[in-house]
């Protein structure tokens, strides 16, 4: 049997672009009106819409277009020309453009490109795919943020090269000039 379920503040235009229930049993709900937690109460089921922190915009009025858990548990929101949110299990926010840059105020987010695909490799790497290209972050040592570091002089530089975000997966370089790079991204067309 299914139940009908209305999510706490959502629009009657809402659509949904993303599920996601993480390792605790929370889903995550991304849609033309926001971000949605569903979380089991005493009560049954209970819905939050969650503060993505865009200046000037309700958040019922963003678009969360793609849901990522990674190895950590944290969870990343891309948002539709506003970057992504990185909802870590200590409860803080961090904000990042499409290009993986972290921004330190709100007043410093830009109206950003989209994020379209996410992975983490074994190394803890974080690689973005995006209607920038392909971004890489990694976490410094001693710190819980995450930086974006240039990639590795094998990559496409052309302003030809086109990714294609939906396709982007992880296998092993075999490569003798992808030394220290165990993993590397690839698209197909």
């Amino acid at each position: 049997m299914f139940t009908w379920f209305q999510l706490a503040g959502a629009r009657s235009d809402l659509r949904i672009n993303a599920l996601l229930r993480d390792h605790q049993g929370i889903i995550w709900v991304g849609t033309t009106a926001g971000l949605h937690r569903i979380m089991q109460s005493s009560r049954g089921l209970t819905s939050q819409l969650v503060d993505l922190g865009v200046p000037g915009v309700a958040s019922n009025r963003i678009r969360v277009q793609y849901l990522y858990e990674d190895r950590e548990g944290a969870i990343w929101a891309c948002l539709l020309g506003k970057g992504l949110r990185r909802f870590r299990l200590d409860g803080k926010v961090e904000r990042y453009t499409s290009h993986g840059h972290p921004v330190a105020t709100l007043d410093d987010l830009p109206d950003d490109g989209n994020v379209g695909s996410i992975l983490d490799d074994r190394d803890g790497r974080l690689w973005l795919g995006s209607d920038h290209g392909l971004n890489l972050l990694v976490r410094r040592a001693g710190s819980d943020h995450l930086t974006r570091v240039p990639l590795h002089p094998v990559w496409p530089s052309t302003a030809s090269c086109t990714l294609s975000v939906s396709n982007l997966a992880l296998k092993s370089a075999s490569s003798s000039d992808n030394e220290g790079w165990p993993l590397y991204p690839f698209w197909e067309s």
